[in-house]
């Protein structure tokens, strides 16, 4: 299906579909308040260029004031939303198999935010899905996290219906993995606070970049001995990273990007 994702793709690769707001001078946007009408920034974007969902950090509570109002003042649900509802003016000729299919899911997922209810002529699939996806979306308004699963706790400590909405996430990104998701449905899941496709390399990652940061900025590697948590954190993991590279279970890839770091050694068994 055209617009599914590839497996194995990192977080840093996962992109938006091109802008749909590359012609109109003005968009209606339905907010809070009511219906503003207001100048399209994104009118003459390069139909090739990609952007990501921005992050969201309050999914519902983002009241845009009536008047004058800018794209950056809008939500990230919001400015998805924007874009779908200029992509539903298209002519059905100019629509592919992922638009088609990620309406669908738009049309289905707003009525519901905004009425409380599905339309009838949903699918049963779209129905299940928007249901799972806004009480996620709601665990994540109420607890300020994703829900997590942890083995080790007595049983008991976490919640069936945390443990619910954990089996939900781990669902999503299982149906990614394999392409079944189309565009509306991956940026929808973006636009949760905290979600990610790919946790476990989203946070390497994290670790990395932060690694880079403090030997570009303190012109040394962090210390275990450190009086600072942070930088004895940074340690910790470059220390667990070294002993992946000696068993063996380190990734070609991330070889290579540890190799470009400054200050980066590999102990005894230097790989540089």
């Amino acid at each position: 299906m055209p617009g599914r994702a590839q497996q194995g793709t990192s977080r840093s690769d996962i992109r938006r579909p091109p802008s749909i707001l590359t012609t109109a001078t003005t968009v209606d946007v339905w907010t809070l308040s009511g219906r503003t009408r207001l100048a399209n920034p994104c009118r003459n974007t390069p139909a090739e260029t990609p952007h990501r969902c921005p992050r969201m950090t309050s999914p519902t509570s983002h009241a845009v004031r009536v008047g004058k109002v800018t794209m950056s003042e809008l939500s990230p649900l919001e400015q998805l939303h924007v874009e779908y509802r200029q992509l539903q003016r298209q002519r059905p000729s100019r629509l592919t198999q992922d638009h088609v299919t990620s309406l669908t899911f738009f049309t289905a997922d707003p009525t519901w935010r905004e009425s409380g209810e599905i339309p009838a002529r949903a699918p049963r699939g779209v129905m299940g899905w928007i249901h799972s996806v806004l009480a996620l979306e709601d665990f994540v308004e109420r607890e300020g996290r994703l829900p997590r699963e942890n083995r080790r706790l007595p049983a008991g400590t976490i919640s069936i219906e945390e443990k619910q909405r954990c089996n939900s996430v781990r669902a999503q990104r299982r149906a990614f993995a394999a392409g079944r998701l189309c565009s509306y449905q991956v940026q929808r899941l973006q636009c949760i606070d905290g979600f990610t496709f790919q946790p476990v390399e989203d946070a390497w990652q994290a670790h990395y970049d932060a690694y880079s940061r403090f030997t570009a900025t303190h012109g040394d590697a962090p210390k275990l001995r450190s009086e600072m948590e942070t930088e004895r954190a940074l340690a910790r993991w470059a220390a667990k990273t070294r002993l992946a590279y000696r068993s063996g279970r380190l990734a070609p890839a991330r070889v290579v990007a540890l190799n470009a770091l400054s200050f980066w050694t590999w102990g005894a068994s230097n790989g540089k």
